[in-house]
């Protein structure tokens, strides 16, 4: 009984008290820095860290979205050039094609005329 009693009373700081568990875990859990002065002072700073991130975190989705405009933009830049160089080359080959048809016309007629 007298041992019980002693431990009680000597919580003060006495060096032979032993914390219980959850006294530990309180301990772990709100002082795990010597940075931090007081539970205050940690939550403050950890807001502040928290903010931090986000921030980051935002500025690099807006940067990744710039990027990726960026490059949707020269995709479709490129898309429409490669178009018109196609309906280009569609063009001189129907050009040619009708050249040609017409050089043939012309020549069956001189053979038509010629015989």
């Amino acid at each position: 009984k007298r041992a019980r009693r002693d431990r009680g009373r000597s919580r003060g700081g006495a060096a032979g008290w032993m914390a219980t568990t959850g006294e530990r875990i309180s301990k772990i859990g709100s002082a795990n820095s010597s940075t931090w002065s007081s539970k205050e002072e940690e939550k403050a700073q950890r807001a502040a860290i928290h903010e931090s991130q986000k921030k980051r975190a935002a500025w690099l989705k807006e940067q990744q979205d710039a990027e990726n405009n960026i490059v949707h933009e020269v995709a479709a830049v490129d898309k429409a050039a490669a178009l018109k160089r196609k309906r280009q080359q569609e063009d001189e080959i129907k050009a040619l094609m009708e050249a040609a048809d017409q050089e043939r016309a012309s020549a069956s007629s001189k053979l038509g005329a010629g015989g």
